[in-house]
């Protein structure tokens, strides 16, 4: 917490206000039984409906391949990402592939493209990060 408030300083806020805020706000609590959904294996029945809901004919990211890809080869690349999934999370380590993005400007509608602040950042993430945000996701419904 002291961080944040470190934060707020620096842009001229009340530090007392600031760590007010901090201490009453009131995040919703995690029952031991949604602990244990979410700490529960990931399996190749969770994966597969995770894919199956992410939009098809969207820009891949850095490693070039669309969830479209891992749609058409389900099959062959199931076990395998399961296994990639399951082993990230047991190690508490994230593969390179899920840490990447590749960043691209677009310009608001209406604009002067003249100016940097007409532009906002789009993050192009990996078919393989959206698949096991997804999954969470799920997990959290």
């Amino acid at each position: 917490m002291k961080i944040k408030i470190e934060i707020f300083l620096d842009q001229g806020v009340d530090s007392t206000a600031a760590k007010r805020f901090i201490d009453e706000i009131t995040l919703p609590k995690l029952y031991n039984e949604d602990k244990e959904l979410l700490d529960a294996d990931i399996s190749e029945t969770e994966v597969l409906r995770a894919l199956k809901c992410l939009q098809n004919n969207k820009t891949p990211g850095p490693d070039g391949f669309p969830v479209d890809y891992y749609k058409a080869f389900s099959n062959e690349l199931l076990t395998p990402l399961t296994n990639m999934i399951k082993e990230a999370l047991e190690n508490k380590k994230l593969p390179e592939s899920l840490e990447i993005a590749t960043i691209t400007l677009l310009p608001k509608p209406g604009k002067d493209k003249q100016r940097c602040e007409s532009y906002r950042p789009l993050s192009l993430l990996n078919a393989d990060y959206k698949i096991l945000s997804k999954i969470i996701a799920l997990r959290l419904e």
